[in-house]
This record gives structure tokens, C-alpha cells and sequence, in this order.
């Protein structure tokens, strides 16, 4: 015996809203990814601003660098320059050498690779506030010293 049987519009409609929501919730988790990724190469989320105090036991000019420091944004460049924080009253930056993956201070903003004052223990982080609990080193000789 044969059966006949129909689906109703309704039916056929489902497998169509399934698809069109999982569209649109791919959509809206692609869009948000996208405002994530653009803050975080914009700087959004890292520090704007660092309070620095030097100690001068080590170097005793470091001590005339102490003061608040402003992030560096290059708008051009996007987040694929490097980070890179500028003295506000004067002279001395602090930014990221990603060749040896820690942060430095120079007295003249450059490489922060070459012509190291300061530097930090390695550190894969960008967020220059994550060094300062660890040690820092003076390079006002050959040898690294320890500065904090």
C-alpha cells in the first residue's frame, strides 16, 4: 500500500531559516573579529600613557629622563610599525625591539635595537606595563648591569 505524503510550505521553509542564521551569525562573529583586530593594531587596547621614575644608581644621568611618556601612533602605518613611547617634557623613548623581543630606552627616538641605554628581560609582550615588575638592565658598559 502506497502512502502519499506532503510537506507543508512551513516545512520547507526551515532548512532556509537555518541557513540564512547561520549566515548571519557567521556574519555578526566575522564583523566583531574584524572591530577587535583594528583596535588592536590601532593601539586601542594598549596603555596611552606610562609614568616613569628612573633610578640613578646605576646611571646617574637616567634620573633626568623620569617623567610620563605618551604612546607613539603613526596613523599611516597602522599597528605594524613599533610601539614606541615618546618623553613628554624632553628627550628618551621606550619601544619594542621585536628582533630580541624586549623593550629599550634610548635617549634619541630610532632602531630601538641599537643603541641601548636600558633594556627589559625578554618579553613577548607589547604592553610595556607587563615589564615592570621584571628585571631591567643598564648598558652603560659593555656588560649588562642590573638597573631595577
Amino acid at each position: 500500500e502506497e502512502h502519499q505524503y506532503r510537506i507543508s510550505k512551513e516545512r520547507e521553509a526551515t532548512p532556509r531559516k537555518q541557513i540564512i542564521t547561520l549566515v548571519v551569525t557567521f556574519f555578526l562573529l566575522v564583523v566583531g573579529w574584524v572591530i577587535v583586530f583594528y583596535y588592536q593594531i590601532t593601539g586601542k587596547y594598549t596603555p596611552q600613557t606610562v609614568v616613569v621614575q628612573f633610578d640613578d644608581e646605576v646611571v646617574l644621568e637616567l634620573g633626568t629622563y623620569s617623567g610620563t611618556y605618551i604612546l607613539h601612533n603613526d596613523p599611516s602605518r597602522l599597528g605594524f610599525a613599533r610601539i614606541r613611547y615618546d618623553n613628554v617634557g624632553g628627550q628618551g623613548s621606550f619601544a619594542y625591539c621585536k628582533e630580541n623581543e624586549f623593550w629599550t630606552f634610548r635617549i634619541d627616538p630610532g632602531d630601538p635595537c641599537e643603541d641601548i641605554l636600558v633594556r627589559s628581560s625578554q618579553t613577548k609582550s607589547f604592553d610595556i606595563t607587563t615589564t615592570a615588575e621584571s628585571q631591567w638592565l643598564a648598558t652603560s658598559d659593555p656588560k649588562l648591569r642590573r638597573f631595577f
